[in-house]
């Protein structure tokens, strides 16, 4: 018999050695492992933000310092706690006999076999004010620039509005606005203080208006030729322009077309005509565009100037 086979043998011998004893003591580890193994992985934790409730508050009265959410730790089954969501969870504060001041504990609801490890904030410290009701008119601005060469004149429906809030919060408001689009439509409601900055903690009645915007379009002038013709009928010896261009006023499309504007005078009616006459150029202006002067012409004919 070889070394190796003798070694191999002598250690089979020591493991069969009282074996019911060494197999006694290999199920009472593998029982304890089992167990441990167990529950640590069938047990788990997890954390909430579950919005707080508040029972016992008239609609007149608001409670100041309580928070809008609270973190709930819960620990369970992974089962249970892997599927829970917050909204299974309820956190309730209750007011009801609370006069002003008040210091009371957040109480916290959960399903069966979910136990509650922590509640933050567990306490609340507030107290209560009553809502007040004050009339704002509302300002229209817009959002975004102006189409080109457009003004836009806007209102809104209602054009006055309520605002509801705690006495201190409304001190702040400055301006009630209405941000809307050049197209208009239902804006909602925005408080600002007087640097600008919203104001939270404000609803409005109602809470959004009909904003309208109407369009104007905006004249711009530009300065061009004056293209005079005299008469035909009776043709001048002289003819002496008070100007000799134009300041028209219209679109800039309108405007943009034109280059120059013909001008005409009536003639004189009499038979001879001698003498000067001083009169108004008639313009020939497109639709849209209009002059803001009327430059005169003034005609010699004949030799004697024939007074005015």
């Amino acid at each position: 018999m070889s070394g190796i086979v003798a070694v191999l043998v002598a250690l089979g011998h020591r493991l069969l050695r009282n074996w019911p004893s060494k197999l006694a003591a290999l199920l009472v580890a593998l029982f304890f492992w089992t167990i441990v193994t167990s529950s640590s992985t069938n047990t788990t934790q997890r954390s909430f933000l579950v919005d707080l409730e508040v029972d016992g508050v008239e609609a007149s009265t608001v409670a100041v310092g309580v928070p809008a959410t609270v973190e709930v730790s819960v620990s369970g089954l992974s089962s249970r706690v892997d599927r829970l969501r917050a909204d299974q969870l309820r956190a309730t504060l209750d007011l009801s006999d609370a006069a002003t001041d008040f210091e009371r504990r957040i109480q916290v609801q959960t399903p069966p076999d979910i136990r509650l490890l922590q509640v933050t904030p567990s306490d609340v410290i507030g107290f209560l004010e009553q809502v007040v009701r004050r009339a704002m008119p509302v300002e229209v601005a817009l959002l975004g620039d102006p189409p080109p060469a457009v003004e836009l004149d806007s209102s809104a429906e209602p054009a006055t509005v309520s605002m509801q809030g705690r006495s201190q919060i409304l001190d702040e408001v400055a301006r009630v606005v209405a941000l809307a689009p050049a197209r208009g439509g239902d804006v909602e409601l925005l408080a600002l203080d007087t640097r600008g900055h919203p104001v939270s903690e404000v609803t409005f009645d109602p809470p959004s208006v009909t904003v309208t915007f109407t369009r104007t379009d905006l004249l711009r002038t530009k300065v061009v030729p004056l293209a005079f013709t005299p008469p035909a009928a009776l043709t001048p010896q002289s003819v002496t322009l008070s100007a000799e261009t134009v300041t028209l006023a219209g679109t800039p499309e309108a405007l943009a077309a034109i280059e120059s504007v013909a001008g005409t005078v009536d003639p004189p009616t009499e038979e001879r005509a001698g003498g000067r006459y001083t009169l108004s150029v008639h313009l020939t202006l497109p639709s849209g565009v209009v002059a803001l002067s009327v430059p005169t012409a003034t005609l010699q004919y004949g030799d004697s100037p024939v007074p005015q």
